[in-house]
């Protein structure tokens, strides 16, 4: 009989210890590492990013390139106290919430709202969503980046958005939703008033207001009621 050998598993690549070899890992810092202490690597494999120093060796270079890799995202030259910082699911950074000269890992939909004088590297797996003159440097991006004008952020899962709603809103607030619905109280004029930008998978709206949600919005599918 013959027999057939079983394939490796994707995942058991990736998860069964290997002896030196440095595994499924959202970053690797080696900015402090030695050329010898690289030497002692022996293999990389699903590492989101790996830092590495801004100004290193040539030694340091050869050692790191000797290294076998497999599906490494990105490889950044980083400032010695460049933090890396990570983010899941919605998430709005701002500067309370963000280091100085840091790098955001963003798996998910994010906000990043104007930072002063702080600058910051972003590396987007999903959306993001960047305030209109805040210092950020996009290194990498599987999904999407919007550079939008707004002042405040609001985010739901879904929500109906009436008059009230928007009287009650700062001006240039930006809605973001998986699903957004606007009722027959809402006009032309409320909108453009309001400045209000709206972010979503889905928008239904009256016919009468159409064009202005059309022109304000960012979404997948924009429906008449």
């Amino acid at each position: 009989m013959f027999k057939f050998r079983k394939r490796k598993s994707i995942v058991s690549e990736f998860t069964k210890p290997e002896e030196g070899v440095i595994k499924a890992a959202a970053s690797l810092d080696l900015r402090n590492y030695t050329p010898e202490s690289l030497r002692n690597i022996k293999g990389i494999k699903a590492v989101a990013v790996v830092l590495l120093p801004e100004n290193a060796s040539d030694e340091f270079n050869e050692a790191y390139n000797a290294i076998p890799k497999m599906a490494v995202a990105a490889e950044v030259r980083a400032a010695a106290d460049a933090k890396v910082e990570s983010y899941n699911g919605k998430t709005v950074i701002n500067a309370q919430t963000v280091s100085d000269n840091s790098i955001c890992l963003i798996n998910g939909v994010a906000v990043i709202m104007d930072i002063g004088d702080m600058k910051c590297k972003a590396m987007i797996n999903g959306e993001l969503y960047i305030q209109k003159g805040s210092n950020v440097e996009i290194l990498t991006s599987n999904g999407k980046v919007h550079i939008l004008d707004f002042k405040a952020v609001k985010s739901f899962t879904s929500i109906d958005i009436n008059s009230d709603f928007i009287k009650a809103s700062e001006t240039g607030t930006l809605i973001i939703a998986n699903n957004i619905s606007i009722d027959s109280s809402v006009t032309n004029e409320m909108l453009i008033e309001s400045g209000m930008l709206f972010a979503a998978n889905e928008i239904i709206c009256p016919e009468s207001v159409y064009g202005t949600v059309a022109n304000k919005a960012l979404a997948d599918s924009i429906k008449r009621k």
